[in-house]
């Protein structure tokens, strides 16, 4: 009786959680990409190579809320699951899910990249950094994880855990270990990146209070749309925009690993039926909370940026 009763509680969490929770950060992450994406296409910011990584970082974040979030809110929260009955539906959203997961942390991790090019105190260095190259790097990607993903839509299928629960994933096998131990190692290696490159920044910018910054050329040649005294100031708060994204990324993203080891860990094991709900509930858990740092950034960057801060106001003033 009281396996029974747990196993019902574990059910219950996870529909509460996307029941009532969802919706909310569904909204606040729709309202959170659309005003950003209306901030840094704005004629002032969105010739700055920062700036163009921002904008396809939030497309793909509206992009993951809509396909991901959305689907998951509606199937555990409201038991509204196409993917249950759709096979073709499963696996299209499987596979976004895994696209967008991957494609959304690689836009920051080359506006991290970019960031730690302009703050160089190498003039060389900072050439590297252009609009070209942004929109060249921004358009291989997706093209890249295409290719790379397309596998997950012929080992996807719906499964039947137990009576009366069906779960759509990846088909048991070498290629689901295969899948787990990369997506283990995506979730150390990308947030590590994000880590290094974040620090590299921050003390380009603290190297750059101390010292004038050279310019380009001779004169005063404008680097990716701005000179160097008005540089200074906009690349520390592009900076500071990152670092908060980075932070939030890694504070959110650490349950997916941890959620990814305990599921191998258990599959050794015989498992009764609450065990199996309580790894479906963490993994479940992760999923969630993967989304929540795409959904928020228009607000962590309101708090820490007076320039986006002052852009914000004049969207909403209509100036």
């Amino acid at each position: 009786m009281s396996s029974e009763s747990s196993t019902s509680n574990l059910q219950l969490a996870q529909v509460y959680l996307y029941r009532y929770v969802g919706p909310i950060f569904i909204i606040i992450g729709i309202v959170s990409c659309v005003l950003s994406l209306i901030v840094f296409t704005r004629k002032n910011l969105r010739k700055n190579t920062c700036s163009i990584y921002f904008i396809a970082f939030n497309i793909a974040n509206l992009l993951f809320i809509l396909v991901s979030l959305l689907s998951f809110t509606l199937e555990i929260g409201y038991n509204i699951a196409p993917a249950l009955y759709s096979l073709f539906y499963c696996r299209f959203r499987l596979y976004f899910a895994f696209f967008f997961n991957i494609l959304c942390p690689s836009y920051l991790l080359c506006a991290s990249i970019d960031r730690v090019l302009i703050t160089s105190f190498h003039a060389r260095i900072r050439q590297i950094s252009t609009l070209r190259l942004a929109y060249l790097t921004i358009a291989i990607q997706p093209l890249f994880y295409i290719l790379i993903l397309i596998v997950v839509i012929f080992v996807t299928n719906i499964l039947q855990i137990e009576p009366n629960y069906f779960y759509c994933y990846i088909e048991p096998g070498e290629f689901t270990l295969i899948l787990t131990y990369i997506s283990i190692l995506k979730e150390i290696f990308i947030p590590s990146l994000l880590i290094i490159f974040g620090f590299l920044s921050v003390r380009n910018i603290q190297a750059m209070r101390r010292v004038r910054i050279v310019p380009v050329s001779g004169s005063n040649r404008v680097i990716g749309g701005q000179n160097s005294n008005s540089m200074r100031s906009r690349d520390r708060q592009f900076v500071l925009m990152l670092i908060v994204d980075i932070v939030t990324y890694i504070l959110f993203d650490f349950i997916m690993p941890c959620s990814l080891v305990y599921e191998q860990i258990t599959k050794s094991q015989t498992s009764t039926i609450a065990q199996t709900q309580t790894v479906y509930l963490i993994k479940n858990i992760a999923i969630f909370s993967v989304h929540i740092p795409f959904c928020i950034n228009c607000y962590t960057h309101i708090i820490v940026s007076k320039t986006f801060r002052n852009e914000i106001k004049n969207v909403l003033l209509w100036k």
